[in-house]
This record gives C-alpha cells, sequence and structure tokens, in this order.
C-alpha cells in the first residue's frame, strides 16, 4: 500500500521549495521531533533532516535549511 503525504510549499527567492514531514517520537526531554523531506526544485534530490521544534515552526526551520544549503 503506498503512503501519501502532505505536501507543503515555501518561497524563497522566487522559487517555490517543496517539503513534507514526518513526526518522530519525543526526544529524551519530551520535545517533539519531526523528520523533514525537503526536495529541491532543480535537481533529482531530497534532503533528509531531523528537527527538534513545534509543529508550527516547520516552515522557519525549512527556510534556514535552504538559505544554508545554497551558500
Amino acid at each position: 500500500m503506498a503512503k501519501n503525504h502532505d505536501l507543503k510549499t515555501v518561497v524563497i527567492d522566487h522559487i517555490a521549495i517543496d517539503y513534507f514531514y514526518i513526526r518522530e517520537k519525543n526526544d529524551i526531554n519530551g520535545n517533539p521531533r519531526y523528520r523533514v523531506y525537503i526536495i529541491d526544485p532543480e535537481t533529482p534530490t531530497i534532503y533528509e533532516t531531523i528537527i527538534k521544534t513545534y509543529e508550527g515552526l516547520i516552515k522557519d526551520h525549512v527556510k534556514m535549511f535552504v538559505e544554508g544549503v545554497k551558500r
């Protein structure tokens, strides 16, 4: 059976970056963790990272991650 993920989009420098995330179990201190998959629009690459944050702040972390990779 195929898995479906809710694809999100963030716009950085007029480029649409698609990403989706999966909730992981909490870390040792009880903070929420998410496994985030960021799809590169220019190459056939998917970046995977684990972010310790609240769900509402994932978009900001994706922006910071993409800007760090572009350098």
